[in-house]
């Protein structure tokens, strides 16, 4: 997924999003949101510490448990090279009375992971199956 260096930098347009940036804050995670609350897209890098394994189980008894959510589909990936690991989902967002729609993808490289985090409406679930292919399908990373 292209993420290009304006979302990177603070001179982000926030006309449309609204964003939360945790970079500077320590987190390594920077955070938008549309301006009606539709849509919460996150982004995080980190240096590689737990294992694949660790991860992957996290985010599956995350899903299942916190979110009490139902996975559609997870998948361990390797894409242009990269091991990716995807769970989609529709659960509770940190408790909502309402069900929502979640994309998880973790990509991981020899010295980072990077964790990519989607939520969205439940009833867009499967409209939005093309785009998480095209998501996960155009991922390209170069480490510096």
């Amino acid at each position: 997924m292209d993420l290009p260096e304006s979302v990177l930098t603070p001179e982000l347009d926030t006309a449309k999003l609204i964003v939360r940036d945790l970079f500077e804050d320590g987190a390594g995670m920077r955070k938008f949101r549309d301006s009606l609350g539709v849509l919460d897209f996150s982004f995080r890098k980190r240096e590689v510490g737990l294992s694949r394994s660790s991860i992957q189980k996290l985010i599956t008894n995350m899903a299942t448990g916190f979110y009490r959510g139902t996975i559609y589909r997870q998948e361990e990936l390797n894409v242009n090279g990269l091991d990716i690991f995807v769970v989609d989902m529709i659960g509770y967002w940190n408790g909502a009375k309402e069900p929502s729609s979640m994309f998880f993808m973790v990509v991981y490289t020899e010295t980072h992971t990077y964790e990519l985090t989607m939520r969205y409406p439940e009833e867009d679930f499967d409209y939005c199956d093309a785009i998480k292919e095209e998501m996960i399908y155009s991922i390209r990373l170069a480490e510096n």
